[in-house]
């Protein structure tokens, strides 16, 4: 199976050693780097980073690269109208789109692109739950970008879909967001346990969480299964056994082919990074 995930602050640190400093922490060679890119400028990691940035690349080496890629600023509200759902989808965002598509074509690899991550929650605005918006304008948005892409040529992309492992609020149902087989190449999954972090949540097993969703995202097409977003909070529970436990339940997930670690501190610290002794599980079974 292959492992990666999203290892900040890169890439807004791109020295040319810090993913191999990763690598021997994690004792072992990162398959897939993943970043976010947003479509609204950001100082974060720097103003132009709203574009597809080819010179990023240099820095990844042979690791595959996915991008999770949010038509938001972020920092500022969840609404933000110029980025809403329908404007991509009646084409107010079409050139800075085929920019995109012309870069990507240009870089001379494959590009895995997630747009619109997570849309069955409630925290971004390409969620029903936030904008005014239909599922179905979703779907064409999303389906307005990758024939943009498939007009410019651009056939070294890979996309993928990846909702979140818990519909937020339980009627929004992230069936109502795919796609289409025709426009999907491979299916994610976001997978968390967020412990006690929050008032709201609870301690859940790794196979609580992610074999509902598991089976209802493999019925939707044939593609590979990636979870391109993952990781268990520190509070309420012993971190060391999920991840011991996840790791036994792996074989229960036939088509899985991915699994990506969101390695920082947000919400709480998400790191694996963070304490020697989820290391030393990660160490024995990866």
């Amino acid at each position: 199976m292959k492992f990666g995930g999203y290892f900040a602050p890169f890439p807004l640190k791109r020295d040319g050693k810090y993913l191999e400093e990763i690598e021997t922490i994690l004792r072992r060679h990162l398959d897939i780097v993943m970043w976010y890119q947003w479509w609204g400028a950001s100082w974060s990691i720097g103003w132009g980073a709203k574009n597809f940035q080819a010179k990023w690349l240099a820095e990844v080496g042979d690791r595959d690269v996915l991008i999770k890629w949010e038509p938001w600023t972020p920092g500022r509200r969840i609404m933000q109208p110029k980025f809403a759902v329908n404007t991509i989808a009646d084409g107010a965002h079409d050139a800075y789109v085929r920019r995109w598509a012309q870069r990507v074509r240009d870089c001379g690899r494959t590009i895995c692109l997630c747009p619109m991550p997570e849309p069955n929650g409630f925290w971004f605005q390409w969620s029903t739950v936030i904008g005014r918006h239909q599922p179905a304008d979703y779907v064409a948005a999303w389906c307005r970008m990758y024939k943009i892409f498939a007009d410019e040529g651009t056939t070294n992309v890979r996309w993928v879909w990846g909702p979140n492992a818990g519909d937020m609020p339980a009627e929004n149902r992230m069936e109502a967001y795919y796609p289409g087989g025709d426009y999907v190449d491979i299916l994610g999954l976001s997978v968390y346990n967020w412990g006690t972090a929050r008032p709201w949540s609870k301690w859940r097993s790794f196979a609580d969480v992610v074999q509902p969703y598991y089976d209802r995202i493999a019925s939707l097409g044939s593609q590979p299964i990636w979870i391109t977003e993952m990781s268990c909070a520190p509070e309420g529970g012993d971190r060391v056994a999920w991840i011991r436990a996840m790791f036994g339940y792996l074989p229960q997930l036939p088509r899985l082919e991915a699994l990506l670690w969101f390695n920082t501190k947000k919400e709480t610290d998400w790191r694996i990074t963070a304490e020697p002794e989820v290391m030393r599980e990660f160490w024995t079974s990866l």
